[in-house]
């Protein structure tokens, strides 16, 4: 999930509910997405893919 606003709420929910790999990233609601967001998920990508 992207977002410019999480909580542990979303930490807990993606926990409880969500069974496979995820990512929460928070994205500077003031910048959107710059080149270490995209860094991130393609990292990610690499290591799920794994």
């Amino acid at each position: 999930m992207l977002d410019d606003e999480q909580s542990a709420l979303d930490d807990d929910f993606v926990t409880d509910n969500h069974p496979g790999p995820a990512l929460l990233h928070h994205v500077n609601p003031r910048l959107g997405l710059r080149e270490g967001d995209f860094a991130a998920l393609a990292g990610f990508a690499v290591a799920v893919q794994a």
